[in-house]
């Protein structure tokens, strides 16, 4: 019910289309990126896999978050940034940047790292970017080799 009305007020508040307040959106990106980091965080793909364009993508992410190896221990939203709000009322560019800790079970790895992630507004919310931020081929998840 609480979604519905926090909806049925951003729709009629202007959306998220590249309208509205800059604090609302920022919040609501925020908001987003934590929800899709804890998601990921806890190998939940339905809460994670919501912020995906496309079930394809959201498939995707269901079995990358079942293979064993590395695990996000933690993640947090240190800032988001909103593009400008383009005229032609197409969906506004944003980055958040996620600090990640990550550990390697097989390698007795750990490590912490700054994660630039590309989102845009939809008239529903926030998604991330496919082809800023693509999934399997961009994700900070992936530690380098040690030397």
């Amino acid at each position: 019910m609480l979604s519905l009305l926090l909806w049925t007020w951003t729709a009629q508040a202007g959306g998220f289309g590249g309208h509205g307040s800059e604090a609302r959106q920022a919040k609501t990106l925020g908001d987003a990126a934590t929800e899709y980091w804890e998601g990921v965080r806890w190998n939940d793909s339905g809460k994670a896999g919501k912020y995906l364009p496309g079930m394809t993508t959201r498939l995707a992410l269901t079995e990358m978050l079942a293979e064993p190896g590395v695990h996000l221990t933690d993640a947090s939203v240190i800032q988001v940034e909103l593009g400008t709000a383009p005229a032609d009322k197409s969906p506004r560019p944003a980055v958040a940047m996620i600090r990640l800790e990550i550990i390697d079970v097989s390698k007795n790895r750990y490590d912490t790292l700054t994660y630039v992630q590309h989102w845009q507004a939809s008239g529903s919310g926030w998604l991330i970017d496919e082809a800023q931020s693509p999934l399997g081929t961009d994700r900070p998840w992936v530690l380098p080799q040690s030397p």
